[in-house]
């Protein structure tokens, strides 16, 4: 079965769509991730400097 263009093109704008969430997502996620691990070594210093 052959494809117009135009709906070629809406399945191609989709998929870069969905792309551009997934990444975004991603993104998100490790910006998380990496706020977390900051946030935990800083208490874990804290906690280190108390019982001292």
């Amino acid at each position: 079965m052959r494809y117009s263009e135009q709906f070629m093109g809406h399945i191609e704008y989709a998929f870069h769509a969905f792309c551009k969430i997934v990444l975004r997502h991603e993104a998100m996620n490790e910006w998380r991730n990496l706020k977390r691990k900051e946030w935990e070594r800083l208490e874990h210093e804290e906690q280190k400097a108390d019982t001292f």
